[in-house]
């Protein structure tokens, strides 16, 4: 009840300081169907970033310039985007920002995101396994390196995951950031166009 309260407290967050001006995460993709709800900001301007387990929100995690916490008295699930009925790839990062950062590095309406937050517990790799069988028919997952999930804990690899639906039909794929320690570092090294660039109309001949 003390998470709920704390979490109902605070304010979608359609446009935030910190992920658009430190991350690189246009606001485009904040006001986006695909994180509408799944990105809210606190009393003292943090992004807040809600966690989901079988019985619903569990939990939240906290980000902030040189700031990383956790509700207190709260457990980590699965942060989760918006599901669409025509998905066909569930993407798995570390962390949420990582989510973000990855869908404006490799755009895919198609696709949606899940995050651990940190490291991996057991109860969240049983979440990744329902997340996995929630996927429609022919569709694929993409995860970043998380060194705590074992061959025999996907879903993919043991063959059938903790749901009804047989997995013969996804194809796991491991996708590492190449030359940067994540996906929000490749995505605060790439040039970013000047503000002259984005507002310059076009010539008329």
């Amino acid at each position: 009840m003390r998470i709920e309260r704390a979490y109902a407290a605070m304010q979608d967050a359609p446009s935030h300081p910190y992920l658009e001006n430190e991350r690189h995460i246009p606001p485009s993709l904040l006001q986006s169907s695909r994180f509408a709800g799944r990105i809210r900001i606190d009393a003292r301007g943090n992004a807040v970033f809600p966690h989901f387990d079988r019985q619903g929100l569990c939990g939240f995690e906290i980000k902030n310039k040189s700031f990383t916490g956790f509700a207190s008295g709260g457990t980590k699930g699965l942060w989760l985007s918006q599901e669409k009925p025509d998905d066909t790839r569930l993407i798995f990062c570390e962390s949420a920002i990582d989510a973000l950062s990855y869908a404006v590095l490799f755009p895919d309406d198609l696709a949606r995101y899940a995050s651990i937050g940190g490291q991996l517990s057991p109860q969240q790799c049983e979440l990744m396994r329902s997340a996995a069988a929630g996927m429609p028919l022919n569709a694929k997952s993409s995860r970043r390196r998380m060194p705590m999930l074992q061959a025999e804990s996907w879903p993919i690899a043991s063959g059938r995951p903790s749901g009804s639906r047989d997995a013969d039909d996804l194809c796991f794929v491991l996708h590492q950031a190449d030359g940067f320690k994540d996906w929000n570092d490749q995505l605060r090294n790439r040039p970013r166009p000047s503000p002259s660039s984005r507002t310059r109309k076009p010539s008329v001949a």
